[in-house]
């Protein structure tokens, strides 16, 4: 919260305004429109003071997109943890489609590679941890359907 204390501290109501719609939109132009001060208004505004404002507008962006990035990575876990659980259904389709969706994940070729960071890393994370606290699963039978020596 300190930083936001931080963006908006010392700006009159007319900056405060411009500085929220700016870093909603992608112009200055845009913005001051968008808050119904005019161009000319604007551009009075000495222009070390607009750089300022503009500056702090995409302080402010880039911590709407930290903060927005945080609850995604929270929700990726949460997603992660559901598909996990449903390897210990009763209902064998149901394990094995929760296993096929977590292999298809990770053994496509290319991207994403576990070693990488983000998010695929924290799944692969989550599947390594609460795999090791799993009963056997479809993953854990030999039996192949398809195998002739089976038949």
């Amino acid at each position: 919260m300190d930083q936001l204390t931080d963006i908006f501290d010392g700006l009159k109501d007319r900056e405060l305004a411009y500085v929220r719609a700016r870093s909603l939109t992608d112009t200055d132009a845009d913005a001051f429109r968008a808050i119904s001060l005019s161009r000319a208004t604007f551009y009075r505004w000495p222009r070390a003071r607009r750089d300022d404002l503009n500056a702090r507008a995409a302080r402010l962006k880039a911590n709407r997109a930290l903060a927005a990035e945080s609850e995604l990575l929270d929700a990726l876990r949460d997603a992660a943890r559901s598909v996990i659980d449903l390897l210990a259904s009763d209902r064998d389709y149901v394990r094995l489609q929760a296993a096929r969706d977590i292999l298809n994940r990770f053994l496509r070729p290319g991207p994403p590679d576990p070693g990488a960071g983000g998010p695929a890393e924290i799944i692969f994370n989550i599947v390594r941890e609460e795999a090791a606290d799993r009963q056997p699963n479809l993953l854990d039978d030999p039996y192949d359907p398809l195998d002739p020596a089976r038949t």
